[in-house]
């Protein structure tokens, strides 16, 4: 029976493993897009769900084309980081964040422009859940991880 319930334990954990290993491919393989190509799968995505004008798709695309280009250099700036093995200061977190806020304000009132009033409520009615979403699966991550809300480690003050 021991051994029935060992075999069974090491079955179930070879594969979750294999799950988790696929599930990083894919990932990777969707890393892979160029700026263009995301650029264009967001504005067909956004013309399935808010039925967007010959006009408004290139607006849009132009736009989503130059945030893709941005956040790709946000990317290989913070991977250089990473890799060069310094700390992120206070001033640089502040003005990371700070940046991507105005691109958030500059993005809506872009969209507030290109968009009628009732496509832009559905636009920022999807937004919100995703989100919504995105903060639920980070939170679940660092859940699982021990940390709190911030990406604090908790486990630390659980010690003493």
């Amino acid at each position: 029976m021991k051994k029935i319930t060992i075999l069974i334990s090491l079955t179930l954990l070879f594969t979750l493993n294999i799950n988790a290993q696929g599930k990083n491919e894919r990932m990777r393989q969707r890393a892979n897009y160029t700026a263009e190509q995301q650029a264009e799968l967001q504005v067909k995505r956004m013309t399935l769900q808010l039925d967007l004008t010959e006009k408004q798709q290139k607006e849009i695309l132009a736009l989503k084309t130059k945030q893709a280009k941005e956040l790709e250099q946000k990317r290989a700036e913070f991977r250089a980081q990473k890799q060069s093995g310094t700390k992120v200061s206070t001033e640089t977190r502040f003005r990371n964040e700070n940046d991507r806020l105005e691109s958030q304000i500059a993005t809506k009132a872009e969209m507030k422009k290109i968009l009628n009033k009732e496509q832009f409520g559905k636009w920022e009615k999807i937004n919100n859940t995703q989100k919504m979403r995105a903060m639920k699966k980070m939170n679940s991550r660092n859940k699982a991880k021990g940390m709190n809300k911030k990406g604090q480690s908790f486990r630390k003050f659980q010690k003493n």
